[in-house]
Protein backbone atom coordinates (compact mmCIF):
# COMPACT_ATOMS: atom_id res chain seq x y z
CA UNK A 1 0.00 0.00 0.00
CA UNK A 2 2.93 2.34 0.70
CA UNK A 3 4.15 2.27 -2.90
CA UNK A 4 0.63 3.12 -4.11
CA UNK A 5 0.52 6.17 -1.86
CA UNK A 6 3.98 7.23 -3.02
CA UNK A 7 2.91 6.85 -6.64
CA UNK A 8 -0.28 8.85 -5.99
CA UNK A 9 1.72 11.61 -4.31
CA UNK A 10 4.18 11.74 -7.24
CA UNK A 11 1.45 11.76 -9.91
CA UNK A 12 -0.49 14.60 -8.29
CA UNK A 13 2.71 16.64 -7.88
CA UNK A 14 3.61 16.15 -11.57
CA UNK A 15 0.10 17.14 -12.67
CA UNK A 16 0.17 20.31 -10.57
CA UNK A 17 3.67 21.07 -11.88
CA UNK A 18 2.51 20.65 -15.48
CA UNK A 19 -0.37 23.05 -14.79
CA UNK A 20 2.02 25.66 -13.43
CA UNK A 21 4.43 25.15 -16.33
CA UNK A 22 1.61 25.76 -18.82
CA UNK A 23 1.03 29.22 -17.29
CA UNK A 24 4.59 30.35 -18.01
CA UNK A 25 4.69 32.37 -21.22
CA UNK A 26 7.50 33.62 -23.49
CA UNK A 27 10.05 31.22 -22.01
CA UNK A 28 12.33 31.31 -25.06
CA UNK A 29 12.05 35.09 -25.20
CA UNK A 30 13.36 35.22 -21.65
CA UNK A 31 16.05 32.55 -22.23
CA UNK A 32 14.69 30.59 -19.27
CA UNK A 33 13.91 27.17 -20.77
CA UNK A 34 14.88 25.30 -17.57
CA UNK A 35 13.55 27.78 -15.04
CA UNK A 36 10.90 25.42 -13.61
CA UNK A 37 13.55 22.82 -12.78
CA UNK A 38 15.58 25.52 -11.00
CA UNK A 39 12.67 26.29 -8.67
CA UNK A 40 12.04 22.60 -8.07
CA UNK A 41 15.61 22.60 -6.73
CA UNK A 42 14.66 25.62 -4.61
CA UNK A 43 11.90 23.51 -3.06
CA UNK A 44 14.48 20.95 -1.93
CA UNK A 45 16.75 23.71 -0.62
CA UNK A 46 13.85 25.05 1.44
CA UNK A 47 13.66 21.68 3.23
CA UNK A 48 17.24 22.11 4.41
CA UNK A 49 16.51 25.64 5.61
CA UNK A 50 13.38 24.52 7.46
CA UNK A 51 15.36 21.92 9.46
CA UNK A 52 17.91 24.59 10.41
CA UNK A 53 15.21 27.05 11.52
CA UNK A 54 13.35 24.42 13.54
CA UNK A 55 16.59 23.55 15.34
CA UNK A 56 17.36 27.23 15.96
CA UNK A 57 13.85 28.10 17.20
CA UNK A 58 13.91 29.05 20.92
CA UNK A 59 12.55 26.08 22.92
CA UNK A 60 11.00 28.34 25.56
CA UNK A 61 9.02 30.25 22.91
CA UNK A 62 7.87 27.00 21.35
CA UNK A 63 6.61 25.71 24.73
CA UNK A 64 4.79 28.99 25.41
CA UNK A 65 3.12 28.94 22.00
CA UNK A 66 2.10 25.30 22.38
CA UNK A 67 -0.52 26.35 24.95
CA UNK A 68 -2.57 27.68 22.03
CA UNK A 69 -2.82 25.47 18.97
CA UNK A 70 -3.63 28.40 16.69
CA UNK A 71 -0.70 30.54 17.88
CA UNK A 72 1.68 27.57 17.70
CA UNK A 73 0.80 26.79 14.10
CA UNK A 74 0.97 30.45 13.03
CA UNK A 75 4.15 31.59 14.80
CA UNK A 76 6.02 28.29 14.75
CA UNK A 77 4.99 26.12 11.81
CA UNK A 78 3.68 28.86 9.52
CA UNK A 79 6.49 31.36 10.06
CA UNK A 80 9.31 28.80 9.83
CA UNK A 81 8.04 26.96 6.75
CA UNK A 82 7.03 30.03 4.75
CA UNK A 83 10.25 31.86 5.62
CA UNK A 84 12.27 28.82 4.53
CA UNK A 85 10.50 28.60 1.19
CA UNK A 86 10.80 32.34 0.62
CA UNK A 87 14.55 32.35 1.33
CA UNK A 88 15.10 29.45 -1.10
CA UNK A 89 12.93 31.29 -3.64
CA UNK A 90 15.10 34.43 -3.37
CA UNK A 91 18.31 32.39 -3.62
CA UNK A 92 17.35 30.72 -6.90
CA UNK A 93 15.53 33.76 -8.26
CA UNK A 94 18.62 35.97 -8.17
CA UNK A 95 20.86 33.14 -9.42
CA UNK A 96 18.72 31.99 -12.36
CA UNK A 97 17.96 35.33 -14.02
CA UNK A 98 15.28 36.92 -11.89
CA UNK A 99 11.84 38.29 -12.71
CA UNK A 100 11.16 39.00 -16.41
CA UNK A 101 7.36 39.43 -16.18
CA UNK A 102 5.28 40.60 -13.19
CA UNK A 103 3.36 37.32 -12.91
CA UNK A 104 6.54 35.20 -12.96
CA UNK A 105 6.84 35.41 -9.18
CA UNK A 106 3.43 33.76 -8.76
CA UNK A 107 4.49 30.70 -10.79
CA UNK A 108 8.00 30.44 -9.35
CA UNK A 109 6.78 30.72 -5.76
CA UNK A 110 4.08 28.12 -6.44
CA UNK A 111 6.68 25.68 -7.83
CA UNK A 112 8.80 26.05 -4.69
CA UNK A 113 5.76 25.43 -2.46
CA UNK A 114 4.61 22.50 -4.59
CA UNK A 115 7.97 20.75 -4.30
CA UNK A 116 8.09 21.39 -0.55
CA UNK A 117 4.57 19.98 -0.08
CA UNK A 118 5.20 16.86 -2.17
CA UNK A 119 8.36 15.96 -0.24
CA UNK A 120 6.66 16.72 3.07
CA UNK A 121 3.88 14.27 2.15
CA UNK A 122 6.48 11.57 1.57
CA UNK A 123 7.89 12.12 5.07
CA UNK A 124 4.42 11.98 6.66
CA UNK A 125 3.91 8.40 5.43
CA UNK A 126 5.75 7.28 8.57
CA UNK A 127 3.47 9.00 11.10
CA UNK A 128 -0.07 9.34 9.76
CA UNK A 129 -2.80 6.87 8.73
CA UNK A 130 -3.16 5.89 5.09
CA UNK A 131 -6.50 7.65 4.51
CA UNK A 132 -4.98 10.95 5.67
CA UNK A 133 -1.93 10.49 3.43
CA UNK A 134 -4.24 9.83 0.46
CA UNK A 135 -6.04 13.17 1.01
CA UNK A 136 -2.91 15.30 1.53
CA UNK A 137 -1.81 15.38 -2.16
CA UNK A 138 -5.22 16.86 -3.05
CA UNK A 139 -5.35 19.58 -0.38
CA UNK A 140 -1.95 20.07 1.26
CA UNK A 141 0.34 19.94 -1.80
CA UNK A 142 -1.60 22.59 -3.75
CA UNK A 143 -1.97 24.47 -0.47
CA UNK A 144 1.79 24.95 -0.26
CA UNK A 145 1.77 26.02 -3.93
CA UNK A 146 -0.94 28.61 -3.14
CA UNK A 147 1.09 30.02 -0.25
CA UNK A 148 4.15 30.35 -2.47
CA UNK A 149 2.12 31.96 -5.24
CA UNK A 150 0.94 34.72 -2.87
CA UNK A 151 4.29 35.84 -1.45
CA UNK A 152 6.01 35.22 -4.81
CA UNK A 153 3.49 37.39 -6.63
CA UNK A 154 3.72 40.19 -4.06
CA UNK A 155 7.51 40.14 -4.34
CA UNK A 156 7.53 40.29 -8.17
CA UNK A 157 4.95 43.10 -8.05
CA UNK A 158 7.29 45.10 -5.81
CA UNK A 159 10.25 44.45 -8.12
CA UNK A 160 8.32 45.77 -11.11
CA UNK A 161 6.63 48.68 -9.32
CA UNK A 162 9.90 50.03 -7.91
CA UNK A 163 11.76 50.14 -11.22
CA UNK A 164 12.76 53.78 -11.74
CA UNK A 165 10.45 55.04 -9.02
CA UNK A 166 9.60 54.43 -5.37
CA UNK A 167 6.35 52.61 -4.69
CA UNK A 168 6.15 52.22 -0.92
CA UNK A 169 2.81 50.43 -1.16
CA UNK A 170 4.27 47.61 -3.26
CA UNK A 171 7.25 47.31 -0.91
CA UNK A 172 4.94 47.11 2.08
CA UNK A 173 2.87 44.41 0.41
CA UNK A 174 6.00 42.40 -0.37
CA UNK A 175 7.18 42.70 3.24
CA UNK A 176 3.78 41.54 4.52
CA UNK A 177 3.59 38.63 2.07
CA UNK A 178 5.29 36.00 4.23
CA UNK A 179 3.51 37.02 7.51
CA UNK A 180 0.15 36.99 5.71
CA UNK A 181 0.75 33.55 4.26
CA UNK A 182 2.11 32.27 7.59
CA UNK A 183 -1.16 33.30 9.22
CA UNK A 184 -3.24 31.54 6.53
CA UNK A 185 -1.02 28.47 6.72
CA UNK A 186 -1.14 28.30 10.52
CA UNK A 187 -4.90 28.85 10.67
CA UNK A 188 -5.47 26.04 8.17
CA UNK A 189 -3.30 23.67 10.20
CA UNK A 190 -5.15 24.59 13.42
CA UNK A 191 -8.63 23.90 11.98
CA UNK A 192 -7.76 20.78 9.95
CA UNK A 193 -10.11 18.76 12.13
CA UNK A 194 -13.02 21.00 11.03
CA UNK A 195 -12.94 19.92 7.39
CA UNK A 196 -15.45 22.46 5.92
CA UNK A 197 -13.63 25.36 7.61
CA UNK A 198 -10.25 24.05 6.43
CA UNK A 199 -11.52 23.83 2.84
CA UNK A 200 -12.90 27.37 3.11
CA UNK A 201 -9.50 28.72 4.22
CA UNK A 202 -7.79 26.87 1.38
CA UNK A 203 -10.26 28.30 -1.16
CA UNK A 204 -9.73 31.77 0.32
CA UNK A 205 -6.00 31.47 -0.27
CA UNK A 206 -6.63 30.20 -3.81
CA UNK A 207 -8.88 33.19 -4.48
CA UNK A 208 -6.18 35.62 -3.31
CA UNK A 209 -3.59 33.92 -5.54
CA UNK A 210 -5.86 34.01 -8.62
CA UNK A 211 -6.78 37.68 -8.15
CA UNK A 212 -3.10 38.57 -7.68
CA UNK A 213 -2.09 36.59 -10.77
CA UNK A 214 -4.71 38.27 -12.97
CA UNK A 215 -3.74 41.71 -11.71
CA UNK A 216 -0.09 41.06 -12.54
CA UNK A 217 -0.92 39.68 -16.00
CA UNK A 218 -2.51 43.06 -16.79
CA UNK A 219 0.87 44.69 -16.04
CA UNK A 220 2.77 42.36 -18.38
CA UNK A 221 4.93 44.13 -21.00
CA UNK A 222 3.85 41.46 -23.50
CA UNK A 223 0.26 42.66 -23.27
CA UNK A 224 -1.11 43.95 -26.58
CA UNK A 225 -2.35 47.54 -26.18
CA UNK A 226 -4.53 49.39 -28.70
CA UNK A 227 -2.57 51.89 -30.79
CA UNK A 228 -4.53 54.69 -29.08
CA UNK A 229 -2.80 53.73 -25.81
CA UNK A 230 0.69 53.97 -27.29
CA UNK A 231 2.11 56.09 -24.45
CA UNK A 232 0.92 53.61 -21.81
CA UNK A 233 2.28 50.73 -23.89
CA UNK A 234 5.73 52.34 -24.24
CA UNK A 235 5.98 52.84 -20.46
CA UNK A 236 5.01 49.23 -19.80
CA UNK A 237 7.33 47.74 -22.44
CA UNK A 238 10.30 49.82 -21.26
CA UNK A 239 9.97 48.10 -17.87
CA UNK A 240 10.04 44.72 -19.60
CA UNK A 241 13.09 45.71 -21.66
CA UNK A 242 14.95 46.58 -18.46
CA UNK A 243 14.73 42.90 -17.45
CA UNK A 244 14.91 41.43 -20.97
CA UNK A 245 16.62 43.99 -23.26
CA UNK A 246 17.10 41.75 -26.31
CA UNK A 247 13.59 40.35 -26.49
CA UNK A 248 12.54 40.42 -30.18
CA UNK A 249 8.84 40.67 -29.32
CA UNK A 250 9.25 43.56 -26.88
CA UNK A 251 11.59 45.47 -29.21
CA UNK A 252 9.25 44.99 -32.16
CA UNK A 253 6.19 46.02 -30.14
CA UNK A 254 7.77 49.13 -28.67
CA UNK A 255 8.96 50.04 -32.18
CA UNK A 256 5.35 49.97 -33.38
CA UNK A 257 4.10 52.18 -30.54
CA UNK A 258 7.02 54.63 -30.89
CA UNK A 259 6.27 54.82 -34.60
CA UNK A 260 2.67 55.64 -33.74
CA UNK A 261 3.92 58.48 -31.50
CA UNK A 262 6.12 59.86 -34.29
CA UNK A 263 9.44 58.97 -32.61
CA UNK A 264 10.88 57.35 -35.71
CA UNK A 265 14.58 57.27 -34.78
CA UNK A 266 13.91 55.32 -31.57
CA UNK A 267 11.42 53.09 -33.37
CA UNK A 268 13.99 52.19 -36.03
CA UNK A 269 16.58 51.33 -33.34
CA UNK A 270 14.19 48.94 -31.60
CA UNK A 271 13.10 47.34 -34.88
CA UNK A 272 16.76 46.71 -35.77
CA UNK A 273 17.40 45.31 -32.28
CA UNK A 274 14.57 42.79 -32.73
CA UNK A 275 16.00 41.37 -35.96
CA UNK A 276 18.79 39.00 -34.76
CA UNK A 277 16.54 36.76 -32.62
CA UNK A 278 13.29 37.18 -34.53
CA UNK A 279 11.70 34.18 -36.25
CA UNK A 280 10.76 36.31 -39.27
CA UNK A 281 12.91 39.47 -39.29
CA UNK A 282 11.76 40.75 -42.68
CA UNK A 283 8.75 42.70 -41.38
CA UNK A 284 10.85 44.42 -38.72
CA UNK A 285 13.51 45.28 -41.32
CA UNK A 286 10.92 46.89 -43.57
CA UNK A 287 9.36 48.93 -40.75
CA UNK A 288 12.83 50.03 -39.63
CA UNK A 289 13.67 51.11 -43.19
CA UNK A 290 10.38 53.02 -43.39
CA UNK A 291 11.22 54.88 -40.15
CA UNK A 292 14.71 55.65 -41.43
CA UNK A 293 13.32 57.55 -44.42
CA UNK A 294 12.62 60.41 -41.97
CA UNK A 295 16.04 60.22 -40.31
CA UNK A 296 18.79 59.24 -42.77
CA UNK A 297 19.92 60.94 -45.98
CA UNK A 298 17.81 59.97 -48.99
CA UNK A 299 20.45 57.83 -50.68
CA UNK A 300 20.97 55.64 -47.58
CA UNK A 301 17.28 55.45 -46.70
CA UNK A 302 16.33 54.44 -50.27
CA UNK A 303 18.97 51.72 -50.31
CA UNK A 304 17.73 50.22 -47.00
CA UNK A 305 14.12 50.45 -48.19
CA UNK A 306 14.95 48.75 -51.50
CA UNK A 307 16.70 45.86 -49.74
CA UNK A 308 13.91 45.43 -47.16
CA UNK A 309 11.14 45.45 -49.79
CA UNK A 310 12.99 42.99 -52.04
CA UNK A 311 13.34 40.50 -49.17
CA UNK A 312 9.61 40.42 -48.45
CA UNK A 313 7.61 37.57 -49.98
CA UNK A 314 4.62 38.18 -52.27
CA UNK A 315 2.22 37.42 -49.40
CA UNK A 316 4.04 39.69 -46.96
CA UNK A 317 4.19 42.82 -49.10
CA UNK A 318 0.50 43.82 -49.03
CA UNK A 319 0.21 42.78 -45.37
CA UNK A 320 3.21 44.78 -44.15
CA UNK A 321 2.24 47.83 -46.21
CA UNK A 322 -1.26 47.65 -44.72
CA UNK A 323 0.32 47.43 -41.24
CA UNK A 324 2.37 50.55 -41.99
CA UNK A 325 -0.77 52.45 -42.96
CA UNK A 326 -2.55 51.28 -39.80
CA UNK A 327 0.30 52.39 -37.53
CA UNK A 328 0.95 55.90 -38.84
CA UNK A 329 -2.26 56.65 -40.72
CA UNK A 330 -3.29 56.56 -44.37
CA UNK A 331 -2.20 60.14 -45.14
CA UNK A 332 1.14 60.15 -43.35
CA UNK A 333 4.17 61.27 -45.35
CA UNK A 334 5.97 57.96 -44.70
CA UNK A 335 3.17 56.00 -46.35
CA UNK A 336 3.22 58.30 -49.38
CA UNK A 337 7.02 58.19 -49.62
CA UNK A 338 7.19 54.40 -49.41
CA UNK A 339 4.35 53.98 -51.90
CA UNK A 340 6.01 56.32 -54.40
CA UNK A 341 9.42 54.71 -53.89
CA UNK A 342 8.12 51.18 -54.41
CA UNK A 343 6.18 52.33 -57.48
CA UNK A 344 9.31 53.97 -58.89
CA UNK A 345 11.94 51.39 -57.97
CA UNK A 346 9.90 48.21 -58.48
CA UNK A 347 7.33 49.27 -61.07
CA UNK A 348 8.26 46.71 -63.76
CA UNK A 349 8.12 43.87 -61.25
CA UNK A 350 5.85 45.09 -58.47
CA UNK A 351 3.15 42.55 -59.25
CA UNK A 352 5.42 39.71 -60.33
CA UNK A 353 6.01 36.63 -58.25
CA UNK A 354 9.16 36.59 -56.18
CA UNK A 355 10.30 33.35 -57.81
CA UNK A 356 10.14 34.88 -61.30
CA UNK A 357 12.10 37.92 -60.12
CA UNK A 358 14.76 35.69 -58.55
CA UNK A 359 15.12 33.57 -61.69
CA UNK A 360 15.50 36.63 -63.90
CA UNK A 361 18.04 38.13 -61.51
CA UNK A 362 20.05 34.89 -61.64
CA UNK A 363 20.00 34.88 -65.44
CA UNK A 364 21.16 38.50 -65.50
CA UNK A 365 24.05 37.71 -63.14
CA UNK A 366 25.16 34.80 -65.29
CA UNK A 367 24.96 36.98 -68.40
CA UNK A 368 27.10 39.66 -66.79
CA UNK A 369 29.69 37.07 -65.79
CA UNK A 370 29.73 35.67 -69.33
CA UNK A 371 30.27 39.12 -70.82
CA UNK A 372 33.01 39.87 -68.31
CA UNK A 373 34.75 36.60 -69.22
CA UNK A 374 34.54 37.40 -72.92
CA UNK A 375 35.97 40.85 -72.32
CA UNK A 376 38.92 39.38 -70.41
CA UNK A 377 39.59 36.79 -73.14
CA UNK A 378 39.44 39.45 -75.86
CA UNK A 379 41.83 41.69 -73.97
CA UNK A 380 44.27 38.80 -73.48
CA UNK A 381 44.19 38.00 -77.23
CA UNK A 382 44.89 41.62 -78.13
CA UNK A 383 47.76 41.74 -75.66
CA UNK A 384 49.34 38.65 -77.17
CA UNK A 385 49.07 40.11 -80.70
CA UNK A 386 50.67 43.40 -79.75
CA UNK A 387 53.65 41.82 -78.03
CA UNK A 388 56.98 42.30 -79.87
Amino acid sequence: MLWVLNFWNLVTAILYLALLDSRLKNIREKRQEHIVFAFVVAGFISLIIVFVLYEAYPPGLARALSRSELLFHIFNVGVIEETSKFLAFLLILHSAGGIKEPQDGVIYGAVVGLTFGAVENGAYFLWYPEWYIAIRPILTTPGHAIYGAIWGGLYSQAVYANLGERDTGARRNAALGVPLVAMIHGTYNAVTGLFPLAVFIKLLGLGIAIVLYRKLVELSPYRVYPLEQARLAVTSIRRGLFFNPWSPTLNRNIGIYLMRLGRFRSAAEHFRRSVPRSRDPRRAQFLAAACETTVFPKVHADRALRIAWARLSDEQRPAVFSQLRTIVGEEHEIVQYVDEFVDRAFKPRRYEKAGDIARRAKINRMERKRRASETIRTRDRLNRRTRP
